[in-house]
């Protein structure tokens, strides 16, 4: 099993060459752009009861423990080795595994002769029943217009027979279209509410102020924008052509959006969600800046 395919990685090594080379665990994570709490993570085989995984895939986290290593000059062959009582575990969990899918196969094949049985019936209801409900809803709108149509009538007829002097009501002008251009940042919850927007399209609306984000070490095309969020959350992402995702995201869900750099990125709270741009993560400037544009780095990706 060669290393490039294999998640799993000897954690203490990445400690053991850190403390051989005197590297504070503060300076390394600079160096290869991470929090110290997650070469922690890296550092441990195994998570502590109730620590949250700070890597949101095993790709990832062992992608990371490979820059980590060649940060440190150390050989990846080594760091993704198994030992041969792993190998002979892992090809015995393998064919228990093939057994455990024959088994659950021959169930589903099972499972799928007897509902086969049944399922022109059943069709043929559903057809019938959607049948008769289009024929009910037709019927119901077409007597709702016209019982509309007679009880207007009737209440035109009686005011005129009342009033009959009466002069028709001024037409009412249509009220002037608002603007649909870049507003300032105000209150999320004050422009949605004035322009009856959600509050991923109202972010749409902000600015964009401070410098762009750039990836430190980017491993691929700048294409797509990755987003997950840690709490509910409201996002709208636009690509270099115009083309706007105006989404609310909710708590633990993520998202991916493509298009073409360079990319403007709104959201509601910067605090609730993860950004992955180029193939890695971002981090948000510190303060109260919620709007943000990702400056794509050329490379042969």
């Amino acid at each position: 099993m060669s290393f490039e395919k294999n998640n799993r990685f000897r954690g203490e090594l990445l400690r053991q060459w850190r403390e051989m080379r005197s590297v504070d665990i503060a300076v390394l994570a600079r160096q290869v752009n991470m929090s110290v709490a997650q070469l922690q993570q890296l550092e441990s085989d195994e998570l502590a009861p109730g620590e949250r995984p700070l890597f949101y895939s095993e790709t990832i986290k062992a992608n990371a423990a490979k820059k980590v290593a060649t940060t440190l000059g150390a050989d990846l062959k080594e760091l993704f080795a198994v030992s041969p009582g792993e190998q002979a575990s892992g090809k015995e969990l393998m064919h228990m595994q093939v057994l455990d899918d024959l088994a659950a196969l021959l169930e589903k094949q099972k499972q799928a002769r007897h509902a086969a049985q049944g399922r022109h019936f059943w069709r043929s209801r559903l057809l019938w029943s959607v049948l008769a409900l289009c024929v009910a809803g037709a019927l119901v709108w077409h007597f709702q217009n016209v019982l509309s149509t007679r009880v207007h009538g009737w209440f035109l007829a009686a005011r005129q027979a009342a009033s009959p002097e009466m002069a028709p009501a001024p037409s009412v002008s249509e009220p002037p279209s608002s603007d649909a251009s870049l507003v300032p940042n105000e209150p999320l919850a004050t422009v949605a509410q004035d322009s009856k927007l959600s509050l991923a399209d109202a972010l749409c609306r902000h600015q964009v102020l401070g410098d762009p984000l750039k990836a430190s070490s980017p491993s691929k095309a700048g294409n797509m924008v990755y987003i997950m969020a840690e709490a509910d959350a409201s996002v709208c992402v636009q690509d270099a052509a115009g083309k706007k995702f105006a989404v609310d995201i909710k708590a633990q869900e993520s998202r991916s959006f493509y298009g073409a750099a360079p990319w403007t990125v709104h959201v509601d709270k910067s605090s609730s969600v993860h950004l992955f741009f180029q193939g890695q993560r971002l981090r948000w400037p510190e303060g109260e800046q919620n709007s943000m544009t990702l400056q794509e780095v050329k490379g042969a990706y």
